[in-house]
């Protein structure tokens, strides 16, 4: 199944991730089973990162422009040689949603936990991530 997969923050205008495809190795039946995908798909990819870094790392403008405008400032390496536990991803994943982290729209429409879950092919899944609003007391 083919989607369209866009990130954004809250209060900002430009997408973090501008829209690409996406693929998941089946048409989930849930709202709970798209995340569980979603994050099983990027686990596998953080998994695969070479642990090793390059000898002489350096950041090139667009690297450090993009972590500027996300507010981190790195060289994408892995620090230590531990993998990325698959369950607990998924469950802080589920929870982050619940808490009200990140909201996920489909076609503009948005999708919770409660309601009916349908994901046509080709659709146009946008998640919005208002961590701003944590860690702040007024």
């Amino acid at each position: 199944m083919k989607i369209n997969l866009q990130i954004k923050a809250a209060g900002k205008r430009k997408a973090i991730l501008e829209k690409h495809a996406y693929h998941l190795p089946e048409t989930p039946k849930s709202l709970q089973d798209f995340i569980a995908m979603i994050v099983t798909n990027e686990v596998a990819t953080y998994n695969q990162k070479a642990i090793d870094a390059p000898l002489m790392p350096y950041l090139t403008t667009e690297a450090y422009l993009d972590g500027e405008y996300v507010g981190k400032i790195g060289f994408n390496d892995r620090k230590n040689d531990a993998e990325q536990a698959l369950q607990p991803a998924i469950d802080n994943a589920l929870q982050a949603l619940e808490d009200g982290l990140y909201r996920i729209f489909i076609n503009d429409d948005e999708a919770t936990l409660d309601q009916p879950f349908s994901l046509p092919n080709d659709a146009t899944v946008t998640f919005i991530r208002l961590t701003f609003l944590a860690g702040r007391r007024f």
